[in-house]
């Protein structure tokens, strides 16, 4: 029996993994939304479908706040929960559906649908599984208006926070020690089979006041699901049983290996401590018409959206305690007291909004720019120390930002299209820090372009970390800058998005193959003149006349080295701007080029043929050559010609040695 579909539908939660599916299925089916959020709608911004609802801005902790919320309103999804556990969260859980349902009485909301974690409550159930239904029977207790709970074990689908753990522990690891609670049943159920079913409440009266158990056609071990998801992908994995429990180590083991928090893993593992099974048929004598998916349907349509990148909400957009924009922020960077800045202006021939396009097409595989390899190994470090690292590789490919959104190490924390994107830094920092671009008209179809890093540094090691790094913040951040105009530019001249990225990227790559062969071609000079010099250094050369000033033979192989390096990773960096001035990178490489030449000269003259006349001409030569290098360097790169500088100074030395040796042993 079903009855005539509620015309206005609250969803809370509406920021979360299921909220944010549910919304784009209630509009499909044809219900007015409205949603809740504690940051109203900018805290929305980036969501396809936000322009399709009414938002109101409230918060179930602040009770004046849900009346405006709850007008008019037929029926109300609960969504709501914390992540963290401990007694502090649960007792706010309760406080807050509390409030919720007395607020709902009054504005005579006719039905209430909660989400809940599946398990007997008669068993020894996890701190936060039991919070979970203890805050179903709070709904209940606390007001007249029906509730329906839904129970509910693992959810499958793409970027649900069950799916992410089992993917990632089975893609990156080869062998696999599996505690005790990997051998634990549970009846994990497909996202949108938990989707019908919240869907299909709004419409069955018999689902009024009941808890209704729901999960899938398969009951299974957490192994099991890994096996089949090895099977599946076509991995071979071996998995070693161990008697543990061990809920705290391997929640540091998720911690490590895939993008979720031990803080977030813990809880979840824990509650695999007793099974987690459907116990009676009320889900299909209620709704007949939901015919649940198998796990490995379920983990194909997951694994298929994963892969197209078409990923509606995922697991971290749920950490709302963390997502909120803080307001007192916008004031702290503004005043800019007591904050170490890097700013960086340029302008850019494209529109604001082609400028935001640009830099908000960041992270995961999109990766950061140039130089992304450095943000990956800052991951890898902030992993190793408990950090939360690169997060989102694999997972937002082709998904846009939204304000709340893990991004890595970051987090967006305020988005205002196509003015402003923030990112907070997650990683573990000894203060606090932000990222910020900005995009101001500039007149003539040009935008100003503002980038700039914000930190607060907590004591003297915070305060020593910000000028450790300093020197790699020109080569971050400044080509980071750089790499936006430039990408913007290439939308203004009508390129398609994806063809910009995919250019961007095979250049960076190409790049990122020339840093060998560019610290390479020195070396094999300096490999030839070390050739030539072994053969007199023990007779010929040791019998010269040499000034008092002449160093020890033992540096001139350590010294070259270091310089050669530097000079190769100088015409890397001026080969990796051909793409933006290549008539000036290439001139500048040919001066580089007849200087190498020259360099590789002097040894042959030398040593080779005993000719320190000769040699000086060469070594005259290749000062010269070497000064309008570093000039015409230094017109295309800073940091290029600086390197040079230590060379330029070790070849006026060798000059000056050249010429005392040609004169004291001239009559020879």
């Amino acid at each position: 029996m079903t009855q005539t579909a509620p015309s206005t539908i609250l969803v809370t939660g509406v920021t979360g993994y299921i909220g944010g599916q549910l919304v784009p299925r209630l509009l499909d089916e044809g219900y007015t939304v409205r949603a809740m959020t504690r940051g109203g709608r900018d805290r929305l911004a980036g969501r396809r479908w936000v322009d399709r609802i009414e938002v109101v801005k409230a918060d179930v902790l602040e009770p004046d706040t849900l009346p405006a919320a709850l007008e008019d309103v037929q029926a109300a999804y609960y969504l709501i929960h914390s992540m963290e556990g401990g007694d502090e969260f649960a007792r706010q859980d309760l406080e807050a559906a509390c409030h919720f349902a007395r607020a709902a009485a009054q504005a005579g909301v006719q039905q209430i649908i909660y989400l809940s974690g599946l398990g007997d409550p008669d068993d020894d159930l996890s701190e936060h599984l039991r919070s979970r239904q203890e805050t179903g029977r709070q709904l209940r207790q606390s007001g007249p208006v029906p509730v329906t709970e839904f129970r509910a074990a693992a959810v499958i689908g793409s970027g649900s926070l069950s799916f992410e753990i089992l993917r990632y522990l089975t893609e990156r690891i080869p062998f696999m020690i599996c505690p005790k609670w990997v051998e634990t049943c549970l009846q994990p159920i497909a996202v949108a089979d938990v989707l019908d079913y919240l869907v299909a409440a709004l419409v069955t009266p018999q689902s009024k006041n009941e808890i209704i158990e729901i999960g899938g056609s398969d009951v299974m071990s957490y192994r099991d699901m890994m096996q089949k998801y090895a099977d599946f992908r076509h991995l071979k994995r071996l998995m070693i049983p161990v008697p543990f429990f061990t809920p705290r180590l391997s929640s540091y083991w998720v911690h490590i290996v895939t993008p979720v928090p031990a803080s977030i893993a813990q809880p979840l593992i824990d509650g695999l401590r007793n099974e987690v099974i459907v116990r009676d048929s009320k889900a299909r004598d209620i709704f007949p018409q939901i015919q649940p998916t198998d796990f490995m349907t379920a983990l194909a349509v997951a694994l298929k959206r994963v892969e197209s990148g078409h990923v509606d909400s995922v697991w971290g957009d749920a950490l709302v305690n963390m997502a909120d924009p803080d307001p007192a922020v916008d004031v702290l960077l503004t005043e800019e007291q007591g904050m170490m800045i890097e700013r960086r202006e340029q302008l850019v021939d494209a529109s604001p909004e082609q400028v935001y396009t640009a830099f908000t097409h960041i992270g995961g595989e999109k990766g950061w720019f140039r130089y992304h390899i450095l943000w990956q190994l800052r991951g890898l470090f902030d992993r190793i120390i408990g950090g939360v690292g690169m997060r989102s590789r694999y997972l937002y490919s082709n998904r846009d930002l939204i304000q709340g959104q893990l991004l890595d190490f970051w987090r967006v924390e305020k988005l205002v299209p196509p003015q402003v994107m923030r990112l907070r830094a997650e990683m573990k920092l000894p203060g606090r820090g932000w990222l910020q671009f900005e995009t101001e008209p500039a007149g003539a179809g040009r935008t100003k372009l503002t980038q700039t890093a914000f930190y607060a540094p907590r004591g003297l090691w915070g305060t020593l970390y910000w000028y450790i790094l300093v020197p790699f913040h020109g080569l971050i951040f400044g080509n980071m800058s750089r790499e936006i105009a430039q990408r913007a530019e290439a939308l203004a001249q009508g390129k398609e998005l994806d063809t910009v990225l995919t250019e961007r990227k095979a250049l960076t790559r190409k790049n990122l193959y020339a840093l060998p062969l560019a610290l390479g071609l020195p070396l094999a000079v300096g490999v030839a003149g070390a050739l030539a010099t072994s053969r007199s250094l023990d007779n010929w050369y040791r019998h010269l006349k040499k000034p008092a000033w002449n160093p020890p033979n033992a540096i001139f192989g350590p010294v070259w080295t270091t310089l050669y390096l530097m000079m190769g990773l100088a015409s890397w960096l001026i080969w990796t701007r051909r793409d933006q001035d290549q008539a000036a990178a290439d001139n500048a490489l040919t001066w580089y080029g007849l200087q190498l030449g020259l360099n590789a000269l002097w040894s042959p003259l030398f040593f080779g043929l005993r000719r320190p006349d000769l040699a000086l001409f060469d070594i005259a030569a290749l000062w010269s050559a070497l000064l309008a290098t570093l000039l015409k360097f230094s017109q295309v790169r800073q940091a290029a010609a600086l390197l040079l500088v230590p060379y330029f100074l070790w070849v006026s030395f060798a000059t000056a040695l050249n010429a005392a040796i040609w004169w004291l042993n001239r009559k020879k």
